[in-house]
């Protein structure tokens, strides 16, 4: 049976030309026969959970058996075994998963109105292209969209990077076996320095969306590192029944998880610096600020990072100088931040970087004969959230640094300035979060909170 043309239309433009397609598209229109979720087409197939539907010739016997039972591993890997909720009406009727014509391979995840149970049922949608190749990609992209309809029970609150980033750390989760989604992390990798939550509204710049599937590291660092695949899943869990689309910035997500948004990021800019986030196997590709290979070197970023970007200087050949200690100088370069996150590091060492309220900041770290170290830096600003920030031509936040070796544990203190009194801020997000402990603690002691050791790799092995 044909689709209704206005369906068609929707399909033919999603697909072809992406690997996945946009996972919010235009509600569904009503089924022509079989009530909410079809069937569509004549040609279908009911497992436990799912209807799978096809349009005639799209797809062969084997190929049904394969989307078939890549759905229903999905199914017990991501609601039985880790808690996810079910789709919204899956308890009722069997979630529908469409096949279509398409040029490329990828899917989609919308909804259909379902006035007779009173919900928005989720519909998968395929594009047929998505078998011509790995038969795996199946396995992976059957877990991914799943994840999209299970997301959807829980409101629509999340940013939209961190839909796609979920859903891609869901695949490792419920396929281990697999590692496709490895695949997208140069896409973040190549542009750190763009905000973690940057989004795309106009479709003008796959750049910006695509970089959201590579932030998987991210969700990967949480889970293996933060609170367990339970963090994750609770940070959906707590924008259940809220109102509100795409605009729970990262930073609050954080602490109402009661977790230390300094710490966090301060660790997976360690992570990141080191090559050593978790599940990446080999080089990660970080793109670098800079790479120095003599000391003293001062001078601004090239690649300013927006708000929950990273910026990431390599100093080699340290082994040259006798004196054991890295110091950093930084202060602000053109308008500020509401504040930054930083850290020296070394393959087996790490200190954060202390500021003042001025924005300037400093850092010492102790080589031990470290022949490379790094500087990670990372802006925030409760500005750059929300879908309608401009993204595309929002500018980063730049900073002067300085660094240099001495035999100093410490480097010489910022001149004292006299603090007028502070305009209040908007309240809420991480303009309104305390300072954490590693800055109250100053430079002595500060890199014993990270408790950052020489960890390569973390969490469950690569699969």
């Amino acid at each position: 049976m044909p689709l209704p043309l206005r369906l068609a239309a929707w399909a033919v433009a999603a697909l072809p030309g992406l690997d996945r397609a946009e996972c919010f598209g235009p509600p569904l229109p009503p089924a022509a026969t079989g009530g909410c979720g079809g069937p569509y087409f004549d040609d279908f197939v009911e497992t436990e959970h799912f209807l799978v539907q096809w349009d005639a010739g799209t797809l062969s016997g084997p190929e049904v058996l394969r989307l078939s039972e890549a759905l229903e591993t999905a199914w017990a890997a991501e609601i039985d075994a880790l808690g996810w909720a079910e789709p919204a009406g899956t308890g009722r009727v069997r979630l529908p998963v469409l096949v279509l014509r398409g040029e490329a391979p990828g899917g989609s995840t919308s909804t259909e109105r379902c006035d007779d149970l009173g919900i928005d049922l989720p519909v998968i949608v395929l594009s047929d292209a998505s078998f011509d190749g790995d038969p795996q990609y199946i396995d992976s992209l059957a877990a991914h969209e799943l994840n999209h309809a299970s997301q959807l029970a829980y409101g629509q609150l999340h940013e939209r990077w961190f839909w796609e980033a979920t859903a891609t750390w869901m695949e490792a989760q419920a396929r281990p076996e697999l590692g496709l989604w490895r695949d997208r992390v140069p896409a973040w990798a190549t542009r750190p320095e763009l905000g973690m939550n940057a989004w795309d509204r106009s479709g003008d710049h796959p750049e910006i969306t695509d970089r959201s599937y590579g932030l998987a590291v991210f969700v990967h660092q949480l889970s293996a590192v933060e609170g367990g695949p339970g963090l994750v899943r609770g940070l959906w869990e707590d924008t259940a029944g809220q109102p509100g689309q795409f605009t729970r910035w990262l930073p609050e997500a954080l602490e109402r998880a009661d977790l230390s948004v300094d710490d966090v990021l301060l660790r997976f800019l360690v992570a990141a610096a080191r090559d050593a986030l978790p599940m990446v196997e080999g080089e990660l590709g970080l793109e670098l600020e800079a790479q120095l290979d003599a000391l003293p070197a001062a001078g601004t970023l090239g690649a300013p990072p927006q708000s929950l970007g990273i910026t990431i200087i390599e100093i080699t050949d340290l082994d040259v100088d006798p004196d054991p200690y890295l110091h950093l100088r930084l202060s602000p370069e053109g308008p500020a931040a509401e504040r930054w996150i930083g850290a020296l590091i070394t393959d087996d060492a790490a200190a954060p970087v202390v500021w003042d309220e001025q924005g300037r900041g400093l850092g010492a770290l102790r080589l031990d004969g470290a022949d490379r170290a790094w500087l990670a830096l990372l802006p925030l600003d409760s500005e750059a959230q929300g879908p309608a920030y401009p993204w595309a031509t929002a500018p980063g936040f730049d900073l002067r640094w300085a660094l240099s070796r001495s035999a100093a544990a410490a480097p010489e203190p910022w001149p004292a300035v006299e603090i007028a009194p502070a305009k209040d801020r908007a309240a809420g997000g991480c303009a309104a979060a305390p300072r954490t402990s590693a800055v109250a603690l100053g430079l002595a002691g500060a890199a014993a909170l990270l408790r950052l050791g020489a960890r390569r790799r973390i969490g469950p092995p690569p699969g």
